[in-house]
């Protein structure tokens, strides 16, 4: 959770996972271009898209990414199949909400000395796994009665399907629930699991 900000060190910590949010969004709209049968505009992008879908991204805190791939996503990203590809919508692939402002982004991204900033930081998307728990202070919240000053627990449960048996114990004396839902994902497909 955001609460305090972040240290220099701790948005130094999340390069690695924008910088797999951005490859693995560019991989899935490039296999998505493929499987909608959608032609390239740019005939460049042919080879920039086989360069994107063969880099990985090391797990090495001094990984940078390289300038080929920054220019090839941001090739690909401009060329008029993907944008086509994009406003199809997500109902037949799956692609982070955050995509297109990473590859709006992709050059600040790319640059040799790159810290994520905030705004990076709020848009990436790091696989929960496990349950945390999160304790926060709310003042007088108005439901069906007011509530004076009460601490809340918060827990963010893993949502992939793996993690998902592990939720029941987070329910114990359990009185309400809120579910938090993005409603621009209303009609994705599941992440692990493309045919639904």
């Amino acid at each position: 959770m955001y609460q305090n900000g972040y240290s220099p060190q701790e948005l130094f910590s999340w390069r690695l996972t924008v910088y797999k949010n951005s490859l693995e969004s560019a991989q899935a709209l490039i296999a998505a271009r493929h499987k909608l049968d959608v032609k390239w505009t740019n005939k460049d992008n042919i080879e920039y898209a086989q360069r994107i879908l063969q880099y990985h991204i090391s797990n090495e805190l001094s990984f940078r990414l390289s300038q080929d791939i920054v220019h090839a996503i941001d090739s690909i990203w401009r060329d008029p199949a993907i944008q086509e590809v994009v406003e199809r919508g997500g109902s037949e692939y799956y692609l982070m909400d955050s995509a297109p402002y990473f590859f709006n982004e992709i050059r600040r991204l790319g640059d040799s000395n790159y810290v994520p900033n905030e705004a990076d930081v709020l848009r990436a998307r790091l696989k929960s796994t496990g349950i945390t728990d999160t304790r926060f202070n709310m003042g007088q919240l108005s439901i069906q009665c007011v509530v004076n000053w009460f601490n809340q627990l918060m827990f963010d449960v893993g949502g992939q399907r793996s993690e998902r048996k592990k939720w029941i114990h987070c329910f114990e004396s359990v009185t309400s629930i809120i579910f938090c839902v993005a409603l621009s994902e209303y009609d994705q497909v599941l992440l692990e699991e493309a045919g639904q």
